[in-house]
């Protein structure tokens, strides 16, 4: 039997195939996603559960320039062989705050600085519709909102009423936390929490409110965003109600971290128990999922999952 290799860290998904690393196939997921009909998902899980490595599937699934690695990508996976007519049919914008400074006075950089990010990245696989480099400049900008309002306008004076944009947030709530909490903080500086909190994290999602939709002045037809917690999320959204909360779906207790069946697929994929002398597969599974936990993010879900 070939065994596969275990990838370490961020992996993204276009390495499993191509590296024969292990992979817990959720695939089936884009599509229960695409069956929900809202316009905006919102998907929170604790850390390490795999929610960057679900948003890589969902941009190598829909996005138009990823598309010659499609079959590469996907071969052996339940949506290769169920694929919907959105495939490779977005142009996807990814935007990731994991790495925005969680200091107040340097969120506002870092939140233009993480949006300039995802832009250039879009430039990059579509240049005659994003930013050109010469307007990808922080210092031009007063707010993510302001840069994600000339990014719009120009994606619409260039790509046409029928092009449609996936929007990919992943760890929107980590400089929203920042923000938004008062804990430790003075008068002062709550003060000054407040009015960030107006002119950078409402704001934004109120001006992707204002593009999502289905007519051509609205040319972000799909929302995907990812978090660990909702703390910030009633304030985020109250410029943005029209995300649909799925962390609790039991539909969806399963699209990260690990089933016991998926689980017991990885060790056979990965362990050869003729070199552990006689530990077996059932010792190995026990104390796995003792030492790593069993979630249940749904009171209505059927099974418990491992990080």
């Amino acid at each position: 039997m070939a065994f596969r290799k275990i990838g370490l860290g961020n992996v993204p998904f276009s390495y499993f195939n191509k590296r024969n690393l292990v992979f817990a196939d959720k695939t089936r997921y884009v599509q229960k996603l695409e069956e929900l009909g809202s316009s905006a998902v919102m998907f929170l899980r604790p850390r390490r559960f795999g929610k960057t490595l679900f948003t890589d599937i969902l941009q190598s699934y829909y996005d138009r320039s990823l598309a010659a690695g499609f079959d590469a990508n996907f071969s052996g996976t339940w949506i290769n062989d169920h694929r919907t007519p959105l495939a490779s049919s977005y142009y996807c914008l990814r935007f990731d705050f994991s790495l925005v400074p969680p200091l107040l006075d340097r969120i506002s950089q870092g939140f233009i600085g993480a949006v300039i990010a995802g832009l250039t990245d879009f430039t990059v696989s579509y240049p005659d519709m994003g930013l050109p480099p010469e307007r990808l400049n922080p210092d031009l900008y007063d707010s993510p909102s302001s840069l994600l309002l000339a990014f719009m306008c120009n994606f619409m004076l260039h790509a046409g009423p029928d092009a449609r944009i996936f929007l990919i947030i992943d760890e929107y709530d980590y400089p929203a936390s920042h923000v938004l909490s008062s804990e430790g903080k003075t008068s002062r500086e709550q003060a000054f929490s407040a009015a960030l909190q107006e002119r950078i994290v409402k704001s934004f999602y109120a001006c992707i409110k204002s593009f999502t939709g289905d007519s051509a002045e609205q040319p972000i037809a799909g929302i995907f965003i990812t978090g660990v917690s909702a703390v910030s999320l009633d304030s985020v959204t109250s410029g943005f109600n029209i995300a649909t909360d799925i962390s609790s779906d039991a539909e969806f207790n399963a699209m990260a971290g690990f089933t016991h069946d998926e689980l017991s697929k990885v060790i056979d994929g990965t362990v050869d128990f003729r070199r552990l002398g006689g530990i077996t597969k059932d010792q190995v599974m026990e104390v796995m999922e003792r030492r790593y936990d069993g979630y249940s993010f749904s009171q209505y879900a059927d099974e418990r999952i491992f990080c």
